[in-house]
């Protein structure tokens, strides 16, 4: 069976970069929230190339 996936909005991915960079580790962050660290990094790797642009 195929799982669904899961939509993040753009608070919810900002929320999530911030905490990364407040200095929480990312794996910290991921398990907190359920996902899956690469996504975080992901977001991270957006968010410093566009800030405000991004997600």
């Amino acid at each position: 069976m195929k799982r669904e996936r899961r939509h993040f909005d753009k608070e919810s991915k900002q929320m999530a970069v911030n905490l990364c960079l407040t200095g929480k580790p990312t794996r910290e962050v991921a398990d907190d929230l359920g996902i899956r660290t690469e996504l975080i990094a992901r977001w991270k790797r957006e968010y410093s190339q566009c800030q405000e642009g991004s997600f």
